[in-house]
Parts: structure tokens; sequence; C-alpha cells
């Protein structure tokens, strides 16, 4: 599963990670992979608090999926765990 979400997250946020200035180039490897964790665990949490059916409805809805709930708080976590890691303001950790 690890391997999927690191494909996607290569896929789709690869660029905004490459192209940010406030990440070194020799650390977007690092920030990819940093990124895919946070997402794993922070979709472990919501699962375990009783938020399966949320992640479901993510996935399985069409509408914007970002106005979710249950992406609010995994973009939030990711942008919180790209901060500590890297050192990056809100806005660059968001941006991604």
């Amino acid at each position: 599963m690890f391997e999927n979400l690191l494909k996607l997250i290569q896929e789709n946020a690869g660029e905004a990670i490459i192209n940010n200035p406030a990440i070194p180039n020799s650390k977007n490897n690092a920030a990819i992979q940093t990124a895919a964790k946070s997402l794993l665990k922070n979709l472990q949490v919501t699962a375990k608090s009783g938020g399966l059916d949320s992640i479901k409805e993510l996935f399985n809805n069409g509408e914007n999926v970002a106005t979710n709930p249950v992406m609010n708080n995994l973009t939030s976590g990711v942008a919180s765990d790209l901060m500590k890691k890297f050192g990056l303001d809100k806005g660059a950790a968001s941006g991604i």
C-alpha cells in the first residue's frame, strides 16, 4: 500500500515539491517520502478513530474533495509534517 501511495504522491505532488524553492533539490525524494508516510499515518488514524466510512466517501464521492473534512485533516497533517521535517513555512507546506 505504501508503494502505491508513494507513486500517487510522486505523480500528483512531485511537481509541487520539485518546483518549491523552499525544498533543496537534494531533499526532494525525502520530502516525497515524508508526504507519503504522513498521508498513510493520517489515513490510519482516521480509520482507527471511526472514520473509515468518511475515507470511503472521500474516494467514492464525486464531490469536490477540497471541501471534505477528511481531506482537510489529511492535508493539514501532511503540511505539518513537512513543516517540522524541512523547516517550511505554512504557505510553502500547504502549497504542496
